[in-house]
């Protein structure tokens, strides 16, 4: 995308880290074919856990989308073999119930990562914000960016969308994107103006929820780049050790996101013991952090990604970037028809979704 607005992302890459597991810390695979090597698993668990992934394999995606993991794992399958294999779609898909995590998206990842030469994790350069400033930069030079409206709907006539209404005046458009999660998308709309079966997918999709805890530290407290809790399931990082503009010399940032059900969220109970849990297990992996904060913010996120690869919403049957019934209206952000995981399925849609909106304009 960068490439074709005549722009590079400057992106960087963690190069070291560690990831604990049941008591014991391990360098952590950056790259896919360090799985293999890492040595987080005893041997024997590892010929267990490949057995069951290639029992996962052996069926094509397509056949699997519909059908949760457990389904496909042999009968008595070890529930440690069961365990690791959690820890293998909270990471990549961020979902960890192999209940209900859709085997065809877990064999999709699976094969994307085996294909790939390239890191897990990238950042960009300074920061997201400056890659959103100049992105919006880039607008400006053609078109206008407004900030502070609230859309109130989506203008539609004779089947098509000409703008949209905000609290303040009427824009009009070629064409609407609407880059919201997909359930929010339709109260956009007239009602019926999106056809049935449409409109069903989008108010039923379930996105990922969790836990982010920034933390502003008085000096360093490690020096990895990255740094995993397995047990339970925390994707941190010490950002300012491999992007050292993110804060001033001598003082640390770090971040981390623990993936929870979307229903803890009812419970404040659930969520002041999911938070307490949080900050032990990352004090347990980093003594020193606790007494070296100055600044810190808990975020409770109701979407992490907007659609969890679930059996009951993979990716085909999640509503495409075309609204039927609709013409010139557009879905883009992470609940739309485009395969991806994890980080991808943020952008994937705007890739598919721009093509089709010049083309539309012409």
């Amino acid at each position: 995308m960068y490439g074709a607005l005549g722009e590079k992302l400057d992106l960087v890459k963690p190069d070291h880290g560690v990831v604990h597991y049941r008591g014991k810390s391990f360098p952590v695979p950056l790259k896919p074919r360090q799985f293999v090597t890492s040595r987080i698993l005893p041997r024997h668990m590892e010929v267990a856990v490949g057995r069951a992934l290639k029992g996962l394999l052996r069926a094509s995606s397509e056949d699997t989308y519909d059908v949760p993991v457990a389904d496909l794992l042999p009968p008595g399958t070890d529930k440690e073999v069961r365990d690791f294999i959690s820890v293998i779609t909270g990471l990549g898909l961020i979902s960890q119930d192999l209940t209900a995590t859709s085997a065809g998206e877990l064999h999709w990842f699976v094969n994307k990562a085996r294909r790939s030469m390239y890191h897990l994790m990238a950042f960009p350069r300074n920061g997201c914000r400056q890659h959103v400033q100049r992105l919006g930069r880039i607008i400006r030079e053609s078109g206008e960016v407004r900030t502070g409206l609230k859309v109130k709907r989506v203008l539609v006539e004779s089947g098509a969308a000409v703008g949209v209404e905000t609290a303040e005046d009427t824009i009009t458009a070629g064409a609407v994107v609407l880059a919201v999660p997909s359930p929010r998308a339709v109260g956009f709309v007239p009602e019926g103006v999106i056809q049935a079966s449409t409109d069903v997918r989008m108010r039923n999709i379930l996105p990922s929820a969790g836990l982010s805890w920034d933390v502003g530290l008085k000096r360093p407290v490690g020096d990895e780049h990255v740094a995993f809790s397995l047990d339970p399931l925390i994707i941190g990082a010490f950002p300012s050790n491999f992007d050292h503009l993110l804060c001033p010399p001598g003082l640390q940032f770090s971040t981390r996101c623990m993936p929870l059900p979307l229903g803890v969220f009812g419970d404040p109970d659930a969520v002041r013991r999911e938070s307490a849990e949080l900050r032990r297990k990352v004090f347990h992996m980093f003594p020193a952090l606790e007494e070296n904060i100055f600044w810190e913010r808990m975020l409770k996120l109701p979407v992490i990604d907007g659609a969890v690869p679930l059996a009951t919403q993979p990716w085909p049957r999640r509503p495409g970037p075309r609204v039927p019934g609709v013409d010139g209206l557009f879905l883009a952000g992470d609940t739309a028809w485009v395969p991806g995981e994890g980080g991808d399925i943020a952008f994937q849609p705007a890739l598919e979704c721009g093509p089709l909106v010049l083309e539309h304009l012409g």
